[in-house]
């Protein structure tokens, strides 16, 4: 099968410090100093102003569609005016929330500016206990609460990252992967298309978030008593998808390098359906769409290790991804079904309720199980 041709490269906007420090100051009217971040496929830099306020630069790689940053820029404000701890982009002097800036070669690239949200990432937290995880899932459950009714044309896209997109995103790359290992994803796929696939027309729909990984997850500092979630960044993959989409985004990475992956996960569902139940059809296909974003996330760094071998960034949560795939190709698909439908407070299985009705109404008329009957008082010991 052929390979994608590899484009995130060429496409990275690569702007000096001296641009940098230029267009700040001709379009925020601010100077400070400056320091690089990591990004996939955007330049990210942060920049602290001789005052001590701190701001994140956003330089959209080239050819990036005005409508998808407009639609993040809309996520971020109906979620801060809804209380979720977001960033909210500043406008420029001249008032736009997106500006126009030249690039290397005759590019241009858009850009925005936000404000930093102070916390620290969830990636370098230790332990994930239950209660910081269900916190997580109660923030993200506060989000889809927020967005739902939310709608904007940027967000109806084609975005490798959407996992409703498993198949169109992993099958292209699988030659990409590891031999040896390859199987596990192929495996995800193939269960993708025969259980998720058919229910997918079924399932809520709306905007989501869709990357809420342990680097887009800021939490409280190690001195609190109970840590909890401060801050959710990174919307560049914001997207109109399947709502549950964004609990399983979040459980697949919650889950990595734990000893108890399901008892994370499990946390993290309860959190998110204290705040914005789940239905049971979506609670059905949890497990394969976490598996799915982790096939999606070894994939997509597989080509772009390709494309850039020398940027650790871009395969940041490899090693944990193809544990965890290993790890849940052994869990018995019925067992991650009962576990998060207890998370959420129903019975284990789901025809648990109607056994039990039956065996109530019938209890008069059942057959003895052993003779002579217990209740008949001549049982002796």
């Amino acid at each position: 099968m052929e390979t994608p041709s590899p484009t995130v490269a060429a496409q990275r906007p690569r702007l000096t410090e001296t641009d940098v420090q230029a267009l700040v100051r001709e379009h925020y009217g601010l100077a400070g100093t400056l320091r690089p971040l990591p990004s996939d496929r955007d330049q990210n830099v942060r920049l602290t102003t001789a005052d001590g306020a701190v701001y994140v630069l956003k330089v959209a790689r080239a050819g990036e569609d005005r409508a998808v940053l407009d639609a993040q820029g809309a996520v971020m404000r109906r979620l801060s005016e809804r209380g979720v701890p977001v960033p909210r982009v500043v406008p420029s002097r001249s008032g736009e929330e997106v500006v126009t800036v030249p690039g290397a070669g005759g590019q241009s690239h858009l850009v925005r500016l936000l404000p930093y949200l102070a916390g620290a990432p969830l990636a370098g937290v230790t332990p994930r206990t239950p209660g910081l995880l269900r916190d997580l899932g109660g923030v993200l459950g506060a989000v889809s609460e927020a967005l739902e009714g939310f709608d904007h044309p940027g967000a109806h896209r084609d975005l490798p990252w959407d996992v409703q997109r498993t198949p169109e995103t992993v099958r292209p790359r699988l030659g990409l992967l590891d031999p040896a290992r390859r199987h596990l994803v192929e495996g995800v796929v193939d269960r993708f298309e025969g259980d998720v696939a058919p229910r997918l027309g079924g399932l809520r729909r709306g905007v989501v978030h869709g990357d809420a990984n342990d680097h887009n997850v800021l939490v409280s500092p190690p001195v609190t008593a109970d840590r909890q979630v401060v801050g959710l960044i990174d919307f560049g993959d914001v997207v109109h998808s399947a709502v549950v989409a964004e609990v399983a985004v979040a459980a697949a990475y919650a889950m990595m390098d734990t000893a108890d992956p399901l008892a994370a996960a499990a946390a993290l569902v309860g959190g998110y359906h204290d705040a914005f139940p789940l239905y049971e059809g979506e609670v059905a296909v949890l497990l394969p769409l976490i598996e799915a974003r982790l096939a999606i996330s070894v994939s997509m760094s597989a080509a772009q290790s390709r494309e850039e071998p020398g940027d650790a960034y871009l395969t940041v949560s490899e090693r944990a991804a193809w544990a965890l795939l290993e790890r849940l190709a052994a869990v018995p698909r019925g067992l991650a079904h009962a576990t998060f439908r207890a998370a959420c407070g129903w019975p284990p299985s789901p025809s648990a309720p109607r056994v039990e009705a039956w065996l109530r109404s019938h209890a008069s008329t059942f057959a003895p199980v052993v003779r002579p009957a217990p209740s008949d008082g001549s049982v002796h010991v």
